[in-house]
């Protein structure tokens, strides 16, 4: 951890994926929020000024820097202070980021690092909801098709579908000046 050119701002500076440290069950703080999702490899701004969520941030500073943002469920406004319902999968994030203010208030940016799903919800241990959970498989990548290897392949399928050579359909992907537009 470092501190920014001015002293308010603390940033890590090499942030990993921490949950390939974590094992497979956990349990975490989670920040529930009624219009708002993280995702893996996104980034979410947040200001932090609620006395549970400001005690969230100064907990996860402290040990691993790392908090569970779930999504609001149905009628959660009649049990907000509370421990409303909550969608079963939520994404665990790193604080990367935070300013704190005078007066406890905070921005903060947490960037997301793995799926979980909720086993069960803890919320009688500290003044904010917390959960075992369990991290998701991580999707497999998509395997990269080149434009050209793209073309090609539509090519083909044209071809089969158009049944002969004449078709005015493939002479569009013929056209070499369009390998130019790809971006």
């Amino acid at each position: 951890m470092r501190f920014g050119q001015r002293g308010a701002v603390l940033l890590w500076s090499n942030v990993r994926d921490e949950t390939k440290d974590l094992g497979l069950e956990r349990v975490i703080p989670v920040f529930p929020l009624y219009n708002v999702v993280l995702f893996p490899k996104v980034r979410l701004p947040l200001h932090i000024f609620e006395p549970r969520y400001r005690q969230i941030v100064k907990d996860a500073v402290a040990t691993h820097g790392l908090i569970g943002v779930a999504l609001l469920r149905g009628d959660w406004q009649k049990d907000y202070h509370g421990n409303p319902d909550i969608y079963p999968i939520g994404c665990i994030g790193k604080i990367v980021n935070i300013t704190p203010f005078p007066d406890g208030r905070s921005n903060i940016v947490l960037l997301g690092l793995r799926e979980y799903e909720v086993k069960e919800h803890i919320c009688n241990l500290s003044s904010y909801r917390q959960a075992m959970v369990i991290l998701r498989d991580e999707p497999e990548e998509m395997e990269r098709i080149s434009f050209s290897s793209l073309k090609d392949k539509i090519l083909d399928l044209v071809r089969r579908i158009a049944d002969y050579d004449g078709s005015p359909l493939l002479n569009i992907f013929r056209d070499t000046s369009l390998d130019q537009e790809r971006g």
